[in-house]
């Protein structure tokens, strides 16, 4: 890459906030562009900063144009249904360099069916599902199960893109049929529905940035995807997240060749090498680990915990297209975060009636030390921010440890309000992590019993073939 880097961010939300920030803070960017943005990324920006807000994520030729006129040095593909609808290839066709996975490979997130058949015939450990183009044809397969067993968890999902919020749970017939009903409402990306196994467990957000051949993976992060407290409610975009989870490398390394590298292996057999971001949202059971889905990026909020940390993320980035991955590693400061997503009142449903309401606070809590605040659903007017989406804003806290980040977060969460009292937020993100460090370390304990058998019995094999 030339000095002087004109870096183009295609993404809104916090994600593209936080991206911005990284992307400023090497040596040898001048400028970044963000297509859509939001008003807080032009706050206490180090280099040029231009937010190019009249664009369609969702038409590949508005982006285009955006990189005709500024000619970046780079393009970061980060929003999901930018990348769904092909942006990556119509730049890479037009000589940009760009960051991100191929329509073909992000297919990984844009069609769970798929995704799921992909999966099995790769090895990777997946819950037990079915997939249904008739809303009747999953209703009755639905019967059947609660016939077996009543006290089934099922969790029913639309196939295609949804946001975040295509997911439900049901733990009876009836939530399942109301769940089905439901997937209308998303048109076409429930166009394919799936029926599937609901795992106990506990959930992590494993990420890997990948150059097609080698990768490298990051701290393990927890997002809260529900609107309230204790998993209940709607699902949401995210409601906050945490990192790094309190687990060992060891860990980190056992999961990554079931979950990830099957995965990227496989795409590369069908001639579709992957490349980008990689996110799996794993749970580990009493039975091992397994994947509940995958996306071909950053989440939000996660990406808000994890690349604060990173020291030379765009050098990774920069790696990554001249396929050189395996030259570099992550610079990691160690330290613990935790963000709150500060949502409107009604969020993820209607919030028409919030929408231009006033946030008070911001402006205070902008010069805390141990915080960042990321813009989402956010505008500015005259000096005075207002509503304009549901996610608001994310406040992150940071900390030696997890509890100093809770507490920075929560302090700095406590002095917003959006007028009419109309803020929600979740009060329990980053609590009762402790157990994560009994769970993992029960899960190694199991898989060194497991392979000190399996070397024991090849053993008895081999001595009984040398004696016979």
């Amino acid at each position: 890459m030339p000095e002087d880097i004109t870096v183009l961010i295609v993404d809104n939300g916090g994600r593209a906030h936080v991206l911005a920030d990284l992307y400023q803070r090497h040596k040898d960017v001048k400028r970044v562009v963000v297509a859509k943005g939001n008003c807080l990324i032009l706050h206490d920006s180090k280099k040029e900063v231009i937010l190019e807000e009249r664009v369609d994520l969702n038409d590949p030729r508005t982006i285009l144009k955006v990189a005709i006129t500024y000619k970046p040095d780079l393009v970061d593909v980060a929003q999901d249904n930018a990348i769904a609808c092909g942006t990556v290839n119509l730049l890479q066709k037009n000589r940009f360099h760009v960051f991100g996975p191929t329509k073909k490979a992000a297919r990984l997130e844009w069609d769970k069916a798929w995704a799921r058949e992909f999966m099995k015939g790769c090895g990777v450990p997946i819950p037990d599902y079915t997939f249904f183009s008739k809303p009747q044809d999953a209703a009755d397969h639905a019967r059947k199960i609660y016939q077996k067993n009543r006290s089934s968890l099922i969790f029913v999902k639309a196939s295609g893109l949804c946001a975040g919020k295509g997911v439900e749970k049901a733990e009876n017939i009836q939530e399942v049929l109301i769940a089905i009903g439901k997937m209308r409402m998303h048109g076409n990306a429930a166009s394919t529905i799936l029926i599937e196994e609901g795992l106990q467990g506990e959930e992590f957000s494993l990420y890997a940035l990948n150059d097609g051949e080698h990768m490298v993976t990051f701290s393990l992060a927890q997002d809260y995807k529900q609107l309230q407290d204790g998993g209940q409610g709607k699902n949401t975009g995210g409601m906050g997240a945490v990192a790094p989870l309190p687990m060992t490398k060891e860990f980190v390394q056992k999961v990554e060749e079931p979950l990830v590298k099957r995965q990227i292996h496989g795409m590369k057999m069908k001639g579709v090498p992957y490349t980008g971001i990689l996110y799996v949202g794993g749970i580990l059971t009493e039975n091992g680990p397994f994947v509940i889905e995958d996306n071909a990026r950053w989440g939000d909020p996660e990406a808000q915990v994890i690349l604060p940390g990173i020291g030379n993320y765009a050098d990774l980035v920069m790696a990554s297209l001249d396929r050189r991955l395996k030259e570099i590693q992550p610079i990691e400061d160690g330290l613990s975060r935790v963000c709150v997503v500060g949502v409107a009142k009604g969020y993820p449903g209607d919030i028409s009636s919030i929408i231009g309401k006033r946030v008070y606070g911001l402006e205070d809590v902008m010069k805390m030390g141990n915080v960042n605040v990321y813009g989402a659903g956010i505008k500015k007017e005259g000096g005075n921010f207002y509503v304009a989406g549901g996610r608001v804003f994310h406040i992150v806290g940071s900390g030696a440890r997890i509890d100093e980040a809770r507490q920075a977060a929560y302090e700095a969460v406590r002095r917003v309000s959006i007028e009419g009292d109309n803020l929600h937020y979740r009060v329990d993100i980053g609590a009762n992590l402790s157990r994560w460090s009994e769970i993992a370390t029960g899960y190694l304990q199991s898989n060194q019993k497991a392979s000190r058998a399996s070397v024991a019995l090849q053993h008895r094999r081999q001595k009984a073939r040398a004696q016979g």
